[in-house]
């Protein structure tokens, strides 16, 4: 399984995982096993999805972003765009 987390959050869950003793891995097994064993956690991340949309800006102001990335979560690197190399080829005829 794959975990998304920002910076600070990945921080929070490592420091927390060191302060139980615990490998990182299985701390966030404990997490989504004890996420599941709640009856309204649907409707509590439902909730929680909701309010981060309601949130965010507009389709139409949303600033233009790079959509390509590599790198872990925590060491992004954008690429930078490729130039147009048909442009500079010398003509063969």
């Amino acid at each position: 399984m794959e975990l998304r987390l920002d910076y600070e959050t990945q921080l929070k869950v490592e420091k927390e995982a060191l302060r139980l003793g615990m490998e990182l891995s299985a701390y966030c097994t404990e997490a989504v096993e004890w996420c599941c064993s709640q009856p309204d956690i649907g409707a509590r991340l439902a909730a929680r999805l909701a309010a981060k949309r309601a949130a965010m800006p507009a389709p139409d102001t949303v600033p233009d972003i790079p959509t390509t990335f590599i790198g872990t979560g925590t060491h992004v690197q954008q690429l930078a765009p490729q130039p147009d190399s048909s442009q500079n080829k010398p003509s063969l005829s």
